[in-house]
């Protein structure tokens, strides 16, 4: 039962819960048991990456690169994927990498973002040891 479920994670989530307010950030991003509503799942996942939960960090990275619920900003999104990648999510370590990679809220710098695939990869994440393949085929 969504609804009760949702009841309860508010419940938890104002009472400082992280992972209560990222699952709210979850819930309402997809619209599960709820409508949809991109600013408010913005402003869940916000709540806990402000207080240091990483995968809320990452998140928040993905929604201002695709500019969910918030203003598109390579920039802002390039902040909190390194928040994220400092505390060892490998995701965000990869997604740090593209960024530089591209030029993304940065200047592209590909010694850079070769240093966050590294990371990523030696944390598991294949698109990194993907991207190590295709740097070093381009000579990078």
């Amino acid at each position: 039962n969504m609804k009760q479920a949702i009841k309860w994670y508010k419940k938890a989530a104002n009472n400082g819960v992280l992972l209560a307010q990222h699952n709210l950030g979850l819930i309402y991003l997809q619209g599960m048991g709820t409508k949809r509503n991109d600013k408010v799942a913005f402003s869940w996942f916000k709540k806990a990456a402000n207080k240091g939960l990483p995968l809320s960090q990452y998140f928040l990275g993905d929604l201002y690169v695709d500019g969910i619920g918030v203003k598109k900003d390579y920039k802002k999104a390039l902040k909190w994927y390194k928040k994220a990648a400092v505390r060892k999510l490998p995701a965000a370590q990869y997604s740090v990498g593209a960024m530089y990679a591209n030029g993304f809220g940065t200047k592209k710098d590909l010694k850079t973002a070769k240093s966050w695939f590294k990371k990523a990869a030696k944390n598991g994440n294949p698109k990194a040891i993907n991207a190590l393949e295709i740097l070093k085929k381009s000579g990078a």
